[in-house]
């Protein structure tokens, strides 16, 4: 046992004196990307490394190759417009023109971000031959300008972890059915924002299929209306953003399905008109932690079982039509980091258990009614910025 572990030791010692190797990339895939290169309008010129004088294309910029074969394994080609003030210079930090087909010729490739940027190829639609790029376990296409059907090509991925196509214009992506997406078992992580699904009338029973998913995006989506909770069984979602969604019929509640969601640690439902009462259901989602549905129509008071939500640290009621008074029950959540209830109708006054609420980094009740005088117990929040 002994000489072994000596032996085991040995050998990892050996390892850690191994000169670092260098990748140098391969002339077949270096030659690939700067047919890529060719197909773009790169007005800033973020690629000026990508040339002859520079033969290896390891070391371009936003390449990442593999440490002993070689292979060109990612692609960082995104343009973020959070990093820029100024409009104009993010569109001049944009790539431009189109994704040439060579792309696909990069067998090893399993990271491809090109978000952010604005394509506008034949069709301006999301282009058919990403689907054969099947080493593919992260695919970013989100904010590139591309229209029209989303490819059913797509669903060749049967790798992909993460998978955004999310849009901003106003004539979004659509897709007729989601089937597409039942092949990929591994994906946790799908944007469709600002997508049109409002045919894919058994989008839900499709996504349920999908053992990994924890992580759901559809804000902005047109959506059909879908209200038969009994006949889902999602066991993996943990994240659902539905904000300024649509269905279609037009609905005016929140539905039903999702009070089935027990793992859901964040949900957003920002924007969507929702009126009457804030729906009981909402007790079964005991994990929450963050719950965000400012901007709807909700009319009654905040009901008692949304105070036992013990895990939620986040909390935005904001622009509501809300009334009655807050419950000395709001003491209860000790874990709260962010509490927004401002632009309600609430009144009476603040209660004196907020000072449990010693977690606190932001505090908002503002544009209610709440009367009489500010609790003592405030200045137990110590933690608190805003």
């Amino acid at each position: 046992m002994n000489s072994s572990i000596y032996i085991l030791v040995f050998v990892q010692l050996w390892l850690l004196s191994l000169p670092c190797r260098e990748s140098v990339c391969i002339p077949s895939e270096r030659e690939t990307l700067l047919k890529f290169k060719n197909n773009l309008n790169d007005p800033s010129n973020r690629l000026w490394s990508w040339n002859h004088n520079h033969t290896n294309c390891c070391h371009w910029y936003g390449v990442l190759c593999h440490n002993v074969t070689s292979h060109l394994l990612q692609l960082h080609l995104n343009s973020s417009p959070s990093a820029f003030d100024d409009w104009g210079a993010y569109r001049r930090f944009q790539f431009r023109g189109e994704i040439s087909p060579c792309l696909a010729d990069l067998k090893h490739l399993n990271y491809l971000d090109l978000s952010g940027n604005y394509f506008l190829g034949k069709g301006m639609s999301i282009p058919s031959f990403l689907g054969t790029m099947t080493s593919l376990t992260y695919l970013d296409l989100s904010l590139t300008g591309f229209m029209g059907k989303i490819p059913s090509q797509i669903g060749n991925l049967s790798n992909l972890v993460y998978l955004d196509l999310g849009s901003y214009l106003s004539e979004p992506l659509f897709a007729e059915n989601v089937e597409w997406l039942s092949s990929m078992w591994k994906l946790e992580y799908l944007y469709l924002t600002n997508a049109n699904l409002s045919k894919a009338f058994h989008w839900l029973y499709t996504l349920q299929s999908l053992p990994s998913l924890t992580h759901l995006y559809l804000s902005d989506c047109k959506l059909p209306h879908y209200n038969e909770p009994s006949l889902l069984n999602f066991s993996s979602l943990q994240t659902l953003h539905l904000s300024f969604t649509s269905y279609s019929p037009a609905i005016s509640f929140v539905p039903k399905w999702i009070f089935k969601l027990k793992k859901l640690v964040s949900l957003k439902l920002w924007g969507n008109k929702f009126q009457g009462r804030i729906p009981g259901g909402i007790r079964n989602l005991t994990l929450l932690q963050n719950l965000y549905w400012s901007g709807n129509s909700f009319s009654s008071s905040i009901p008692d079982c949304l105070y036992g939500l013990h895990r939620l640290k986040f909390l935005n009621l904001r622009a509501n039509y809300l009334h009655g008074t807050i419950s000395d029950a709001l003491g209860n959540l000790t874990s709260l980091v962010k509490l927004d209830l401002s632009y309600n109708q609430l009144e009476g006054n603040i209660p004196t258990s907020l000072g449990n609420l010693t977690s606190l980094v932001e505090l908002d009740l503002s544009y209610s009614q709440l009367e009489g005088n500010i609790p003592t117990s405030l200045g137990n929040l110590t933690s608190l910025s805003t």
